[in-house]
């Protein structure tokens, strides 16, 4: 369970900080500087910039192979400081064939193609900006799948749930 949880307060760390930017540093003021809300299988983070008031929200879900121990991936939605629009942020194991990128799949002919943006030693980071007509096409589809494929040729497709999406959603796009 220990090494669970670090690997989830890695991958949070990382769609955090690639989305909202620098947080902002503890101080007296009695409202929470980051507030966490569960949505059944989605968690919405939400944080304070430095010198800023407004609050930056993502909405995550860290995806897992059935029968298997540990995280394959994680999807972070959020919306970058100064962005007008929504980014879907998908984190996934290193030696990943960069060229192919990630694709998520909603019902059985909507996709998503996001290109590979950032590989660090523990991860690789694709990304895909889309508007609100995507957030809504998705909140109506009935399943989703993402896939990627391995170095090794090793093609990757694992279910995501979207149970909680559309009340994770609406509460980032606030």
């Amino acid at each position: 369970m220990i090494s669970f949880r670090i690997v989830v307060a890695a991958s949070a760390a990382v769609s955090v900080a690639y989305i909202c930017g620098p947080l902002a540093t503890p101080s007296s003021a009695a409202e929470p500087k980051q507030i966490t809300e569960t949505y059944d299988d989605w968690t919405v983070r939400c944080a304070t910039l430095k010198g800023k008031k407004k609050r930056i929200c993502e909405m995550v879900q860290a995806v897992r192979v059935r029968g298997k121990k540990g995280i394959l991936a994680q999807i972070a939605i959020g919306k970058p400081p100064g962005s007008k629009s929504l980014k879907l942020i998908i984190q996934v194991p290193t030696r990943v064939l960069l060229q192919k990128g990630v694709v998520v799949s909603f019902d059985t002919t909507d996709k998503l193609d996001a290109r590979f943006t950032l590989c660090t030693p523990s991860s690789c980071l694709a990304e895909f900006a889309f508007k609100n007509t995507t957030l809504s096409r998705i909140q109506k589809a009935k399943k989703a799948t993402l896939s990627f494929v391995m170095a090794n040729r090793k093609a990757i497709k694992v279910p995501i749930s979207l149970r909680g999406f559309t009340d994770a959603a609406s509460r980032i796009t606030k």
